[in-house]
């Protein structure tokens, strides 16, 4: 029954999508973040493994800079 209220994965989703429509957000950044951690079941390392990818895209990005 739809009764106009989004569910939970609607609402994350949505907002994921409206991060992604700014072009001023780190698209990186969002896929790392929706991919492991803002998502319904997230695994138990998804902090840990979000937390990896972002410390390896900060090290290239600072290797960019030099």
């Amino acid at each position: 029954m739809d009764d106009g209220i989004p569910t939970t994965e609607q609402l994350v989703s949505d907002i994921i999508e409206e991060l992604r429509a700014d072009p001023d957000t780190d698209q990186v950044l969002i896929d790392i973040l929706s991919e492991h951690v803002v998502k319904m079941d997230p695994k138990s390392s998804a902090v840990a493994d979000a937390a990896t990818l972002i410390e390896n895209l900060a090290r290239q990005r600072g290797e960019q800079d030099l």
